[in-house]
């Protein structure tokens, strides 16, 4: 399966899921870390989806509109690039749409991911690390 690579074409900064770090608790699957706008993932740094925070809105490709917060997982795609539209984050075809609620460790994909989904809004991600090597999109 290839690396996700995510490119941040929202005209402000997301939250993606990618490689554990120090500071990930044992338990899950990846972290989350900040990509600035106009910014993408680099080569080899696997991508596994984004976050939708609770003041903004998931806009499917396919299926309705889901309001954050809401965890989108992506599988083995070479790349994928995210927009906006006022509040709603516009998001290429993904593998699934996880709430809090729907978190589970060790991983039930497709049912359930082992992913922290916090309740924050877009104006939370101060706390978060820069996604390391991030590149011009």
């Amino acid at each position: 399966m290839s690396d996700g690579r995510c490119i941040n074409a929202t005209g402000e900064t997301i939250l993606v899921y990618g490689p554990k770090s120090a500071t990930t608790p044992q338990d899950k699957d990846n972290a989350l870390y900040r990509l600035p706008s106009s910014r993408k993932t680099p080569d080899g740094w696997d991508c596994d989806g984004i976050y939708v925070p609770n003041d903004r809105t998931a806009d499917q490709l396919l299926g309705s509109d889901i309001a954050g917060p809401v965890a989108i997982k992506y599988v083995g795609l070479l790349s994928f690039e995210i927009e906006r539209d006022g509040t709603k984050y516009k998001l290429p075809g993904n593998q699934g749409a996880f709430r809090p609620s729907e978190t589970c460790c060790p991983s039930d994909f497709p049912n359930c991911v082992c992913w922290e989904i916090p309740d924050r809004s877009h104006e939370e991600f101060a706390g978060y690390p820069e996604v390391p090597g991030h590149l011009p999109a």
